[in-house]
């Protein structure tokens, strides 16, 4: 309703009124845009279509100024030149090469600023969450209808051109931001917000890959073995992603759930979980397809993310009613899966 709204107030487009000045438009700009992407969140989560519709947005994107510096001097002084510029990131490009179908969108280099020439603050932060979004809302189109005519080649061809903007998105973060950074970043201003996009990143490369995560072997009759090899390397991927999810949780999951709430996305918190729970039970629940002998790897993250829905039970009737069916699901598998009890292990 609000983004409904907003359409309706003209939120989505460019203001040209005079009388408004730089600090308004941008508050105004800031607005729309984080009311876009909560909607793109929340048709990740649901799998229903989104009604935020990109061709319509003509309103810049966040300047990359913290809230405290929205101030008519600072920005026209730092970012003059740039408050004419519509959403570029956002307008759908035809495609590049042949390999592209035509309503495969695809963005390059030009469209990502270099992570070394914004800051971290609260405008970058939500300039790139809503980027992410619009390479989420694509991932998603891998599971409509309209991906039924098409070819396991051309799926395979989409999956590699997602890939490869997430990874170039994650390229261009503000080194404040920067997750493949956070080594040299540890303690600052930003770290949660750099959490959060770790996961959301992680969250995206499942949906992207989760296609490969299944028994191809009895669907695709006469494969290729470079198909193959490409299947079971994002199959990989897919299952390296859940569990990367699971690291970026705190230890204890036993513990204070402060903590957990505090290390990412709290208002996703049972869907992150739960998504990543359904890719390492796929992994596990697959006979001999995926890397068996890394079954074993797989388990300490499993149980980590069932624990973690253990304890949040007692608060939340979601986390109670995914952890009855998880606990379900892997009683249905125990014969079968050697492992240590989740309630005692």
């Amino acid at each position: 309703m609000a983004l409904r709204f907003g359409y309706a107030l003209g939120l989505h487009i460019r203001n040209e009124d005079r009388a408004s000045g730089a600090a308004k438009k941008e508050v105004l700009s800031r607005v729309w845009w984080g009311h876009y992407s909560l909607e793109r969140l929340l048709a990740a989560i649901t799998g229903r279509p989104s009604i935020g519709i990109n061709k319509t947005c003509s309103v810049p994107l966040p300047l990359p100024l913290s809230s405290g510096d929205i101030e008519e001097t600072i920005i026209e002084s730092r970012y003059g030149s740039q408050m004419t510029m519509s959403a570029s990131l956002l307008v759908r490009k035809q495609p590049t090469s042949s390999a592209e179908t035509p309503k495969s969108p695809t963005r390059t280099m030009s469209d990502y600023s270099p992570g070394s020439s914004e800051p971290a603050n609260s405008g970058s932060y939500l300039k790139n969450i809503v980027q992410l979004g619009e390479i989420t809302h694509d991932a998603l189109n891998l599971y409509t209808a309209s991906t039924v005519g098409e070819s396991w080649q051309g799926i395979q061809q989409i999956i590699v051109r997602l890939t490869e903007e997430l990874e170039l998105w994650a390229t261009s973060l503000p080194d404040g931001l920067n997750f493949f950074k956070r080594a040299h970043n540890t303690g600052h201003q930003y770290e949660r917000e750099q959490n959060t996009l770790d996961i959301l990143y992680h969250s995206t490369m499942i949906l992207i890959t989760r296609p490969c995560l299944c028994r191809l072997d009895r669907r695709i009759t006469n494969e290729t073995a470079r198909s193959s090899e490409f299947n079971q390397r994002m199959a990989l991927t897919c299952v390296e992603s859940a569990k990367a999810v699971a690291r970026l949780l705190p230890d204890d999951p036993d513990g204070n759930l402060v903590a957990l709430y505090e290390a990412g996305p709290w208002w996703a918190m049972v869907h992150t979980i739960m998504q990543s729970l359904v890719i390492l039970l796929l992994e596990i629940s697959y006979d001999a397809v995926y890397y068996p002998q890394d079954r074993q790897d797989v388990m300490p993250s499993l149980k980590k993310l069932v624990r973690w829905l253990r304890s949040m039970r007692s608060s939340n009737g979601m986390a109670r009613r995914a952890y009855t069916l998880v606990v379900n699901l892997l009683r249905v598998q125990v014969t079968t899966i050697k492992m240590v009890s989740l309630e005692r292990g």
